[in-house]
């Protein structure tokens, strides 16, 4: 005997990760980037609050970032601050919070450390939906001063999304590569960079590729975190 189980009786999968509520705010010669009155809905499950920050140093003499939300530490990701070039270096990191506090506003707060004020600085400010609540199960950071640039990061969990950003040491404008992997917000043009971040759904636990092309290469450094769908 034969059976077969009909549409209505097929368990929906979890809901996808969705990205809300996405602002952000830059700095020119200066140490610290804000985004006030933030607010956070009750209404979205399983929530993760996402900080990219990416942008240039010159002369260089940065010790590393910071971010709070609410006054509360955002926790850095595991593959920390990356940056590349000599006496001008870009600079990229990724700050997280699990389950943060919702139904209030809330400021973010990110210190760029240095002897002296940082050339320019970016940061976006978003949370996910339908996240598992831990931290991201893969990072990975890059260097380039070659188009395109490839990264490549194969994922533990079958179903998640891949948060990344990058700066490339000249005004200019990228274009996200790979499958599945688009730019996320408007890119930021700076003094004398562009920083864009990238967002790349996935469904299986394979190699993904959150790469890019620029259209006036210089230095570029990019910071790559994988979240889990809950």
């Amino acid at each position: 005997m034969t059976f077969s189980l009909q549409p209505s009786l097929l368990m929906p999968g979890p809901p996808a990760i969705t990205i809300n509520n996405i602002q952000s705010a830059s700095v020119a010669a200066g140490n610290s980037i804000a985004i006030n009155n933030y607010v956070i809905e009750s209404t979205v499950q399983n929530r993760m609050l996402v900080c990219v920050v990416a942008g240039e140093d010159d002369p260089y003499d940065m010790t590393g970032i910071s971010a709070t939300f609410g006054g509360n530490a955002m926790t850095e990701y595991a593959s920390g601050f990356v940056t590349v070039g000599t006496t001008i270096r870009a600079y990229a990191d990724i700050f997280y919070m699990i389950n943060p506090p919702a139904g209030t506003t809330d400021d973010l707060a990110v210190t760029l450390a240095a002897t002296a004020t940082v050339l320019s600085g970016s940061a976006w400010l978003f949370y996910l939906g339908n996240a598992k609540q831990q931290a991201p199960t893969n990072t990975t950071s890059n260097t380039s001063t070659s188009s395109p640039m490839t990264t490549n990061i194969t994922p533990t969990p079958t179903y998640g999304m891949i948060i990344d950003v990058i700066v490339c040491g000249n005004v200019s404008n990228f274009t996200a590569t790979g499958t599945n992997h688009s730019i996320g917000a408007t890119e930021i043009d700076q003094s004398s960079s562009t920083v864009a971040w990238g967002k790349l759904p996935f469904s299986s636990a394979a190699q993904m590729t959150p790469s890019w092309t620029n259209s006036s290469v210089n230095r570029m450094a990019q910071a790559v975190a994988v979240f889990e769908r809950e």
